[in-house]
């Protein structure tokens, strides 16, 4: 993949995963967990599949005033 005159290039076959993460690695979209986040990861990983459940579940009952998507687009101004 790549962008060239504001164009983005398709390959012929798709990138596999490797390929795409560090594609949209070199473009900043994204990148690479602090070790912070591994950490908090790796505690979510050995919780119990109902406790994740649960813990999904009140995440999408959550109503944020303001929403979140109007605080994305604010802090990226």
């Amino acid at each position: 993949m790549a962008i060239n005159e504001n164009k983005l290039t398709v390959p012929d076959k798709p990138p596999d995963s490797q390929q795409l993460l560090a594609w949209l690695k070199a473009e900043g979209l994204i990148r690479d967990p602090t070790p912070e986040e591994l950490c908090l990861a790796a505690e979510w990983d050995v919780l119990p599949e109902a406790e994740k459940r649960d813990h999904i579940r009140l995440m999408q009952r959550l109503v944020l005033d303001p929403p979140l998507s109007q605080i994305i687009i604010e802090n990226r101004r």
